[in-house]
C-alpha cells in the first residue's frame, strides 16, 4: 500500500475491498440510487423483490446480500430464511434495510440471522461503512475458515501419515468422535456408527485390562492427563501394541466432562525396541571385545567382556583411555598410519594385532575387525569393533611351528647320524677289499665296522622305541627289583662314556634296600640314558653324582653333573621329542633328540615323574626321577635279561641258518662256527625242510622274507616234522614292531630277533639252549 498524501489521513485498507453485492429493493428510485452509490466500488446486481434475489443468489453466489425488509412476493425476512436454509448460500453475509425504527426491528432482524440491520433513512457514508464492515467480516471469516480447513487438513495428513488416530470422548453421554485412522487401528476399515470406552476396553488384552482401566479412572477422578501403552486384539484377531494419550476438558463446575486424545499403533516400535534390547543383551553378555569410538579415537562404549579382557576397571576408565593405548607402542604406527586410513577408505578392515593387558602388560593376540559408523547423512562419525581373542590359537600355531622346526631339525640330524657310521663302514669295506679280507690290519677294521654297525642298530632301535611308546605299544614286564641293582647295571652300561670323559662318579644310597615293582630293562634304559647325557655334556674331569632317597611312598633318584647346564628357556622343552639342548649352545654330541622324551614316557608308564633343574649355561644340570616304592617286598628278585649272558654257543649243538640272502646266511654261519657250533646253511624254505629232516638241528635261525615259501610257512612245516616241536625256532627279520612279533609267535617261533642281529643276545639264547640240553 502506498503512503497517503501529505496532510491527509491514510485511507484504511478496507477501502480496497471488492466483491459482488446482490441488492434487493422494490422501489425503483432507491434501488437505482444505492446501485449507483455502491457501483462505484463494487459489482452490484439489483433486483426488485426477494424471489428474484433468491434466484440470483443460487445462480451466482454473491459476497453480500443487501435487502429491504418490506418487499412483495418474498420479503427480506423470507429471503434471509431461504438463504440460511440452503447450505450453498447459508454463509453469505446479509444486511437488512427497513424504515421501521425502534429497538424491536433490529433485534428481530439479528435474531432472524442477519449480519447487520440498517434503519432508513441512512446516509451514503453510513451505508458504505456498513457494507465495507460486512464484507471485511466475511473476508476475515473466510480467511479463518480457510486457515482452519488448511490446519485440519494438515493435522489430518499428519495423523494419517503417522498412523495416529484422533478421538474425543463425551464422559457424560458416553459417546465418542473418532477419526477413520482410529478405527482402522482397531481393525475396522470404516468408521463404526458408535464407539464407547467400554468398546475400547473389550479390545484390550485381559492381562493389560486392569492396569489400563485403573489409569483411566485415576485420570478421570483427578483431571490429569492420561497416557499408557497396552496390547489390543484387533477385529481381525491380530494382537498389536498401541500408545494412547488424552486430556480432560472441564465443565463449568470444574468436573471432567470430555476427554480428547490420540492413539497410535506402536507394534513396530515395540518390535524394534525388543530387538534393540536383545542386541544390547547380546553385546553386554558377549565374550568378544565389542567397542565404539569417535573419529578422534576416543572410546564411548566397551562391553563388559572387553573391559575384563584388557584389564580395565570400568567404563569410566575405558572412556579416558585413547584407542591407541590399547596397542603396544611398536604396533601403534601400523594401526594409525595404515589400518584406520584403510577403514576410512573401504568402510571396514580386519587385522591380527596385539592388544595389551592394562593390568599385567601381557600380550593378547586379537582379530581386530573394525567398521565405520555412519550418521544420518552417510558421513563417517566413528568406528566400531567386534574383536576376538586368538591368543590360544596363536600359542597353538607357535607350538606347531616349533614342532615342525624340531621335525626338520630331527630329519637333518637323522641324516647326519646315519651318514656318520656309514662313512667308516664304507672305508672299512675298501680296506678289507684291498687287504684281501685277512692280514694283521683286518682285525682293527672289522672291530671299527662292528662298532659303527652297533651304532646304526642303536639309532634304528631308538626310532622304533619312540614309535612304540608314542603309540602306546609297549608293555612293561614288571618284576620285584632292588633299586641299587638297577643303578649298578646302568652305571656299567654307561661306563665307556664316563671313562672317556675322565669323570668322577659318586653314588649315595640309603642303607635300607629300596624295592620297586618295575620293568628292570626299562629302568636301566632310563638311568643309563641320564648318565650318558651327563657324561657327554660335562667337560673332561667333571663330577657326576647319583643320589637316591626315600620320600614317603616313593623314591627320588637324582643324576647331577657339573656340565654345560641348560638355559632357562630350554628347561620346559628338554623332554619334548626331537629337542636338543646342545645345538642351542653350539656344542653337538650326536643323537636324535629322543632320549629324554623316552625317559619321561617310560617314567610315567611306571607311575612316576621326572623333572629337570639347572642354574643356566655352565651351571650343570640335575635330573630327578620319582618312582613309587613297593609297599611290601617278597624274597626272590628276578635278574634283568641283560644279566643272563653266555659267552659261547659251543654247547648248543647243531644249528641251521636259513636266509635267501647268501651273504647274510654265510656270514652268520661263519660267526657261529667260530664260536664252536656245528652249522648248516639253506637258502630257501624247501631246502631248509630237507636239511631239518636230515641234520636234526637243535635250533633253526630262519629269515622271514624269503621268496616262494616264506619264513612263516617254513616254520609251520618244521613244526610238523618229526622232532620239529623240540627245536628252537628263531625269527630273523628287519621288522620289529609288536604286530610283527605277534605273527612270529603265532607261526610257532620261540624268539624274534631284529636284523642286524645283536650277536651277544643270540649267544645268550643259544647258550640257554645248550644248558637245557646238558641238563637233559
Amino acid at each position: 500500500m502506498c503512503d497517503a498524501e501529505p496532510g491527509r489521513r491514510a485511507e484504511p485498507r478496507l477501502r480496497e475491498l471488492s466483491g459482488r453485492i446482490l441488492w434487493a429493493e422494490d422501489k425503483a428510485d432507491l434501488r437505482a440510487y444505492v446501485a449507483r452509490l455502491l457501483g462505484e466500488r463494487f459489482q452490484v446486481e439489483a433486483v426488485a423483490d426477494g424471489e428474484a434475489a433468491l434466484a440470483a443468489a443460487r445462480v451466482r453466489r454473491p459476497d453480500l446480500v443487501l435487502a429491504d425488509v418490506m418487499m412483495p412476493r418474498l420479503d427480506g425476512f423470507g429471503l434471509l430464511r431461504a438463504l440460511r436454509a440452503d447450505p450453498a448460500t447459508a454463509g453469505i453475509p446479509v444486511i437488512l434495510l427497513s424504515a421501521r425504527a425502534g429497538e424491536e426491528s433490529p433485534i428481530q432482524g439479528m435474531d432472524a440471522g442477519a449480519d447487520d440491520y440498517l434503519i432508513k433513512p441512512f446516509s451514503a457514508r453510513e451505508l458504505l461503512a456498513r457494507v465495507e464492515g460486512a464484507l471485511k467480516l466475511a473476508h476475515l471469516r473466510q480467511e479463518s475458515e480457510d486457515a482452519l480447513r488448511t490446519s485440519e487438513e494438515r493435522l489430518s495428513f499428519a495423523l494419517e501419515t503417522s498412523r495416529i488416530g484422533a478421538w474425543d470422548l463425551d464422559l457424560v453421554e458416553h459417546t465418542a468422535f473418532r477419526s477413520l485412522q482410529h478405527d482402522r487401528i482397531f481393525g475396522y476399515e470404516h468408521l463404526l456408527p458408535h464407539w464407547t470406552y467400554e468398546m475400547f476396553l473389550d479390545h484390550v488384552l485381559p492381562e493389560d485390562h486392569a492396569a489400563v482401566d485403573a489409569a483411566f479412572r485415576t485420570a478421570t477422578d483427578t483431571g490429569q492427563d492420561w497416557s499408557f501403552e497396552c496390547r489390543i486384539r484387533r477385529a481381525d484377531g491380530e494382537v498389536r501394541w498401541i500408545w494412547a494419550a488424552g486430556r480432560h476438558r472441564m465443565d463449568a463446575g470444574g468436573r471432567p466432562c470430555r476427554m480428547a486424545g490420540i492413539v497410535q499403533d506402536i507394534t513396530e516400535r515395540k518390535r524394534v525396541d525388543e530387538q534393540r534390547q536383545q542386541f544390547v543383551l547380546l553385546v553386554e553378555t558377549s565374550h568378544e571385545f565389542i567397542g565404539m569410538c569417535d573419529l578422534q579415537l576416543k572410546p564411548f562404549y566397551i562391553n563388559p567382556a572387553g573391559l575384563r579382557l584388557v584389564g580395565l576397571r570400568d567404563l569410566d576408565q575405558a572412556l579416558a583411555t585413547p584407542v591407541t593405548d590399547f596397542f603396544f607402542p611398536e604396533d601403534q604406527a601400523l594401526i594409525m598410519e595404515e589400518f584406520f586410513p584403510e577403514v576410512l577408505r573401504n568402510g571396514h578392515g580386519e587385522i591380527e594385532i596385539r592388544f595389551r593387558h592394562f593390568g599385567t602388560g601381557e600380550v593378547l593376540w586379537m582379530i581386530y575387525a573394525v567398521f565405520a559408523l555412519r550418521d544420518a547423512s552417510g558421513q563417517t562419525s566413528g568406528y566400531a569393533t567386534v574383536s576376538r581373542n586368538i591368543t590360544e590359537r596363536k600359542r597353538t600355531e607357535e607350538a606347531l611351528l616349533q614342532a615342525d622346526r624340531r621335525k626338520d631339525e630331527f630329519l637333518a640330524t637323522l641324516a647326519h647320524e646315519l651318514r656318520n657310521p656309514l662313512a667308516p663302514i664304507r672305508n672299512g669295506l675298501i680296506l678289507l677289499r684291498q687287504a684281501g679280507g685277512d692280514g694283521a690290519g683286518a682285525e682293527p677294521v672289522r672291530a671299527m665296522m662292528e662298532r659303527q654297525v652297533d651304532h646304526l642298530v642303536q639309532l634304528v632301535d631308538d626310532l622304533l622305541e619312540v614309535s612304540r611308546i608314542t603309540r602306546g605299544k609297549i608293555d612293561l614286564r614288571k618284576s620285584r627289583i632292588v633299586l641299587s641293582d638297577i643303578l649298578g647295571q646302568a652305571l656299567e652300561t654307561s661306563q665307556p662314556l664316563i671313562q672317556v670323559g675322565g669323570h668322577r662318579v659318586t653314588v649315595t644310597l640309603p642303607e635300607e634296600p629300596l624295592r620297586l615293582e618295575a620293568d628292570p630293562s626299562r629302568l636301566v634304559q632310563i638311568f643309563s640314558n641320564l648318565l650318558n647325557n651327563a657324561a657327554k655334556y660335562t667337560d673332561p674331569g667333571g663330577q657326576i653324582s647319583i643320589t637316591a632317597e626315600r620320600q614317603g611312598s616313593e623314591v627320588a633318584v637324582s643324576v647331577r653333573d657339573t656340565g654345560i647346564g641348560i638355559p632357562a628357556e630350554m628347561l620346559p622343552k628338554v623332554f619334548d621329542l626331537f629337542a636338543q639342548v646342545d645345538r642351542t649352545l653350539g656344542r653337538t654330541q650326536g643323537g636324535l633328540g629322543i632320549g629324554l622324551a623316552l625317559v619321561r614316557r617310560l617314567v610315567e608308564m611306571h607311575g612316576g615323574r621326572v623333572e629337570v633343574r639347572s642354574g643356566g649355561a655352565g651351571q650343570g644340570s640335575e635330573f630327578l626321577v620319582h618312582l613309587p616304592l613297593l609297599a611290601e617286598f617278597t624274597v626272590g628278585i628276578d635278574a634283568p635279561a641283560a644279566s643272563r649272558a653266555a659267552s659261547t654257543v659251543r654247547s648248543a649243538g647243531r644249528l641251521l641258518v636259513v636266509d635267501d640272502g647268501r651273504d647274510a646266511a654265510d656270514s652268520l654261519a661263519l660267526l657261529l662256527q667260530t664260536s664252536g657250533a656245528e652249522v648248516r646253511v639253506a637258502y630257501d624254505g624247501p631246502s631248509a625242510l630237507k636239511v631239518v629232516a636230515e641234520f636234526k638241528p637243535a635250533a633253526v635261525l630262519l629269515d622271514l622274507g624269503m621268496p616262494g615259501m616264506d619264513g612263516y610257512e617254513t616254520a609251520r612245516q618244521i613244526r610238523q616234522l618229526p622232532g620239529g616241536t623240540e627245536m628252537m625256532l628263531i625269527a630273523l627279520t628287519g621288522w620289529g614292531q609288536d604286530d610283527d612279533r605277534r605273527r612270529t609267535r603265532e607261526a610257532g617261533f620261540d624268539h624274534h630277533l631284529v636284523k642286524p642281529v645283536n650277536f651277544s643276545l643270540l649267544q645268550t639264547l643259544l647258550a640257554s639252549l645248550g644248558r637245557a640240553e646238558h641238563k637233559a
